[in-house]
């Protein structure tokens, strides 16, 4: 027996242990301020009524009474929304009916604590469909939609509950949403995504460009994590080559992204948008010198990969690619600077002789010499021209020349 036995009523005691979800709201009703603050703390230490059995009809039962006579006593909403902890919870209509007696500000702060609490979100949804509280303004209100319903069921939702529709409206801007939706893209839970886009607008003529380019926002925005859901939302988009097209400036910016799935999507329409022959050079080109500054040098590669084959359909013009190439040399990173100045020498047929003898100026003092510097000698005494005893040493170097980059 614990020191907070006598402090519960026998009847409420056994009305728990009977699993007796009527005869707990009926003693509750009418409990007062005061006793709350004797009854609520001992309810909550008194956590073996609980029970550990979820299993049966009984078990359940048993916890879904004691999660009644908890949110009947708890003293600050706090405690209250920590009955939601449990394996089986009383419906809905009976947790309403707990919590009837509370006043509408104590409501308010139990509706924010609710949101967190797994379950909570469907009696804050009730309370906000009848008018006991406004809307709550945190973002736990909007994302908790991913998890109150499947994710096939959300179109209907979206149609029929006017106070869900508005929460699927803003979903994918509201801050957290990558999160989630990455963690569901990642692990394949949630399933269903076609069905999630839909409920989002994705598929209404007058909602669907707000959906995407608000998805291409928190593309630009989101942590690696957090990108894999947004990209997964546009494959399920379906963007057309129009859409694709008239947003390539857009896609064209994410290959700046730090995101790998934000940059990889970028790169892959980007092309889409050069294989259908409608990529402006210029939303090439504007990115073109900070995106071979990038770190990564599989990104280097690839971009002067799409500039090559942007320049051999016609596409890009060899002169403004040079430019924005020459643009990106830096003698502190040789391996790059090499690869940039055999990209210009690959196309130094095609530029004019005035450009053309800029750029080799330009790499010239850009590009070191390849391999180890010869080390000039300071003893002024001639060399010592005796036979050499070992294997001889290898020649110094070529020196990286403008002709070496065209061969």
């Amino acid at each position: 027996m614990t020191e907070t036995t006598d402090l519960i009523p026998p009847a409420l005691r056994e009305a728990i242990l009977a699993g007796d979800r009527r005869g707990v709201l009926d003693l509750v009703r009418g409990v007062k301020d005061a006793e709350r603050l004797v009854l609520g703390p001992a309810l909550m230490k008194e956590y073996a009524l609980n029970g550990d059995d979820w299993t049966s009809v009984a078990g359940r039962d048993r916890q879904a009474a004691y999660q009644l006579a908890r949110l009947g006593t708890a003293v600050t909403p706090q405690h209250a929304a920590w009955s939601f902890a449990s394996m089986a919870r009383a419906s809905l209509d009976e947790q309403i009916e707990a919590l009837s007696p509370r006043p509408v500000a104590w409501k308010r702060r139990f509706a924010t604590s609710a949101l967190s609490r797994a379950g909570g979100w469907h009696l804050v949804r009730a309370w906000v469909s009848t008018g006991v509280v406004a809307p709550p303004s945190s973002n736990q209100w909007t994302l908790g939609v991913l998890d109150a319903y499947p994710w096939d069921h959300l179109p209907q939702v979206a149609r029929e509950d006017a106070v869900v529709a508005p929460l699927l409206a803003r979903l994918l801007d509201t801050a957290g949403a990558g999160r989630i939706l990455g963690y569901r893209a990642k692990y394949g839970t949630g399933g269903a995504w076609r069905s999630l886009v839909e409920a989002c607008g994705g598929f209404d003529p007058h909602r669907r460009d707000a959906v995407i380019d608000g998805c291409l926002t928190q593309l630009a925005l989101a942590l690696p994590t957090e990108a894999l859901g947004f990209t997964t939302v546009l494959d399920h988009l379906e963007l057309t080559d129009d859409e694709v097209s008239r947003r390539q400036g857009r896609f064209a910016a994410l290959l700046l992204a730090a995101s790998p799935p934000a940059q990889a999507r970028a790169a892959s329409t980007v092309r889409r948008v050069l294989d259908d022959g409608a990529l402006d050079p210029d939303t090439l080109l504007d990115i073109t010198t900070e995106a071979l500054q990038g770190p990564k040098k599989n990104r280097i590669r690839d971009h002067l990969q799409l500039l090559d084959d942007a320049i051999a359909r016609g596409v890009v013009d060899v002169a403004p690619a040079a430019d924005a190439v020459a643009d990106a040399l830096d003698p502190e990173r040789s391996d790059v600077a090499e690869a940039l100045a055999a990209a210009l020498g690959r196309w130094s047929s095609d530029l004019a002789p005035e450009q053309r003898d800029t750029l080799r100026a330009t790499i010239d003092s850009s590009v070191p010499s390849r391999g180890p510097r010869c080390v000039a000698r300071s003893d002024p005494s001639p060399p010592d021209r005796s036979p050499p005893s070992g294997p001889s040493s290898p020649p110094c170097p070529t020196p990286w020349t403008w002709a070496s980059s065209t061969r």
